[in-house]
């Protein structure tokens, strides 16, 4: 079986025809149906149902795409390496930055790491926890920053950091911008300003959870992130709920921050991995980060 053989297969399979598929490959439609034909004898199972409006998956070949695609991300992927150590270029890390952990934990442990290793090229992206994940499972990224909890983890290891604490943001001049500490009860009439569910589930439930025991109010407005959120909020709109590490970093004009009365509502931050992906630069970054988390107590 050979790798060409298998992207000629998933061509056929994205275009639904082989002569579709034959000619963005710039090869002759006998040629590619030939070499469809020696896939399935090396699979031993039929791939494709042929008809004269052109090619449908059997319902083997569905499932052997996604497997496929894998394969061949991975082949790229020894390719891509091979080729940047053959220029003398050394390892890299592909880091997925959560957008709540820009800094504080996450910033000292990227930092760490690139002091212990400083051949390594740390290339890192930005994003929700929810697209952190789709990447992990994809292979685009090699360690993503999470909210915790997360759902549907098993083919996950994941790394506790450490929490954040959850604080109210109020308008200047609210009636809460006045007192020390925030007494949960006083919230139930205040209308809330929150972020969308989908892009951290998590996180979106295990706030809400936290801060309201009866149950949380439909919010009045929905905003795409944290300095979107707080925007809002100054021009009077609600109050909302964000880390407080990361209010701080914003620093919006014309907003408060208080924080709850005891029990402090917080969120837990880790880092995550695919359970099967045993890379060095993989290993050495959750060892650095075991040894952070250690020293932190």
């Amino acid at each position: 079986m050979e790798l060409r053989h298998l992207r000629y297969f998933l061509a056929v399979a994205r275009s639904g025809s082989l002569g579709q598929a034959a000619q963005g490959l710039h090869i002759a439609q006998s040629g590619l149906s030939q070499r469809i034909r020696a896939l399935e004898r090396d699979l031993g199972v039929k791939l494709f149902e042929r008809s004269p409006r052109g090619v449908t998956l059997t319902a083997a070949a569905d499932a052997l795409v996604p497997e496929i695609q894998r394969l061949l991300d991975q082949a790229d992927r020894v390719t891509a390496l091979a080729g940047e150590l053959s220029r003398g270029v050394g390892p890299g890390l592909r880091l997925g930055y959560s957008r709540s952990a820009v800094g504080g934990t996450g910033a000292r442990l990227v930092r760490s790491y690139r002091e212990q290793f400083p051949a390594v090229r740390v290339n890192t992206s930005v994003a929700h926890t929810s697209l952190n994940l789709v990447r992990l499972r994809r292979r685009l990224i090699d360690v993503g920053f999470v909210r915790l909890p997360i759902d549907h983890a098993d083919d996950l290891e994941v790394l506790m950091l450490g929490h954040d604490n959850v604080v109210l943001a109020v308008p200047a001049g609210h009636r809460l911008a006045g007192v020390e500490r925030v007494d949960r009860h006083s919230l139930i009439d205040e209308p809330l300003v929150y972020f969308d569910r989908a892009k951290s589930p998590g996180l979106w439930s295990e706030i809400l959870r936290q801060v309201y025991p009866e149950g949380p109010p439909v919010p009045v407005a929905v905003e795409p992130e944290e300095a979107y959120m707080l925007a809002t909020v100054a021009l009077g709109t609600g109050v909302t709920l964000v880390l407080e590490s990361v209010a701080e970093i914003l620093e919006v004009p014309g907003v408060v921050l208080r924080r709850f009365e005891d029990p402090q509502p917080s969120v837990g931050l880790g880092i995550a991995w695919l359970r099967d992906y045993a890379h060095p630069t993989v290993r050495d970054f959750v060892e650095v980060a075991s040894m952070l988390v250690a020293a932190d107590g």
